[in-house]
């Protein structure tokens, strides 16, 4: 088994040292490093203490952490909300008529809306 040691270099020879398969540092061990404070990584890890945190992790929904350090929370990600038992994307509960083409209507009295018996919209 080979060993190890931390050197300083100069970071015009960076480019020497990898080549030779000498790596940065990794804290988390998931084969990703966080830029130095010269902006040097050799592959970017934005969050070198979480191992599921690195440029080729995906993004995870609604965790509120920029999981592929691609400098964007969340993108990608389709807005969902539970009712009831089912969860839903957002953009399918935007709609305006039913499957057959028959219109969805919008109930603007509460006492209307607490009566119904069918579906509709409101605001």
């Amino acid at each position: 088994m080979g060993t190890w040691h931390a050197i300083n270099i100069n970071s015009n020879a960076l480019a020497d040292h990898l080549s030779q398969g000498d790596s940065l540092l990794d804290v988390d061990d998931d084969g990703y490093t966080a830029r130095n404070e010269y902006g040097i990584s050799s592959q970017d890890d934005c969050d070198d203490t979480n191992p599921a945190v690195n440029a080729g992790a995906d993004e995870i929904c609604d965790n509120g952490i920029d999981d592929n350090c691609d400098g964007y929370i969340d993108e990608g990600c389709t807005p969902v909300i539970a009712i009831g038992e089912q969860t839903w994307m957002l953009k399918n509960l935007d709609v305006e008529k039913y499957r057959d083409g028959t219109e969805i209507p919008e109930v603007k009295d509460l006492t209307a809306w607490l009566n119904l018996r069918t579906g509709a919209w409101c605001y």
